[in-house]
């Protein structure tokens, strides 16, 4: 057994230590590297992924903006109908009051007048409405 071991420690002796040592160095970088290179895969994989969801995000956007503008160009022509209806009650109000002020004019000419006849009263009536 000794002679074994005694054999063994010349063979190691002849074993060239600095090509064994650059070897596994060498090894270790080449593994680092074919690391490196998957991981690199992947994360490029994983960004193309990450951009084609940001396209699609951006075109749901683009829709959904397209949608708010149009739904805003929507409102705005309702609230000018809605503008415009209120100016012409306004208005139908206004004339309604004046007519209703002419009445009263006519209604107390033909009470202080004391119209004889149904002619003078017509008369009076054309007179009162500008007719």
């Amino acid at each position: 057994m000794a002679l074994g071991g005694i054999v063994a420690g010349e063979a190691l002796k002849r074993v060239p230590w600095k090509w064994v040592g650059i070897l596994v160095v060498v090894a270790g970088v080449g593994f680092y590297v074919y690391h490196l290179k998957l991981t690199v895969a992947n994360l490029e994989t994983t960004v193309a992924k990450h951009e084609t969801t940001i396209e699609r995000k951006d075109g749901e956007i683009r829709d959904l903006k397209g949608s708010v503008a149009s739904q805003n160009n929507a409102v705005e022509q309702w609230r000018l109908i809605a503008q415009s209806k209120q100016d012409q009650a306004a208005d139908a109000l206004r004339e309604a009051e004046q007519q209703s002020e002419r009445a009263d004019e006519m209604i107390e000419r033909l009470q202080s007048s004391g119209a004889q006849t149904c002619k003078e009263g017509i008369n009076l009536i054309d007179e009162a409405l500008g007719l």
